[in-house]
């Protein structure tokens, strides 16, 4: 790997006599992608790089409905997206997403709302409709 200076936490600051916060975006890609390249060359059988074998498939992305406080909404169809797994789908749907809507859908739980995401209809109007 390239000549670098670790800090004591073991984060990088320095790469080719350079600190890191003066770089320029396209030259912190270029770092990253060094790492990566690296990192893969010593660890080819890292799970990335068995992921990189799935094949792409589209995802019917909806979210249940919901009855609560006196609200109430069906199921919610939100379009289609292309992921290796669904989570991937949902994470492309919500970048479609403004930054407020955003920040109501939780990938940890999938989630939007508090409602749950499903890949087909018939499981997302079970609960409300």
């Amino acid at each position: 790997m390239q000549d670098t200076t670790l800090s004591n936490d073991g984060s990088i600051v320095r790469w080719d006599n350079k600190w890191i916060e003066e770089m320029s975006r396209e030259e912190l890609l270029g770092v990253l992608y060094t790492i990566v390249e690296y990192w893969f060359e010593k660890e080819p059988d890292c799970p990335s790089a068995k992921d990189e074998k799935e094949p792409i498939k589209t995802f019917q992305v909806w979210s249940e409905g919901y009855s609560t406080t006196g609200q109430y909404s069906d199921a919610t169809f939100h379009g289609e997206f292309s992921g290796k797994t669904f989570r991937e789908a949902v994470e492309k749907f919500k970048l479609t997403c403004s930054r407020e809507a955003q920040r109501t859908i939780d990938l940890d739980r999938m989630t939007y709302w508090g409602s749950k995401f499903f890949n087909n209809e018939q499981d997302a109007r079970k609960r409300f409709g």
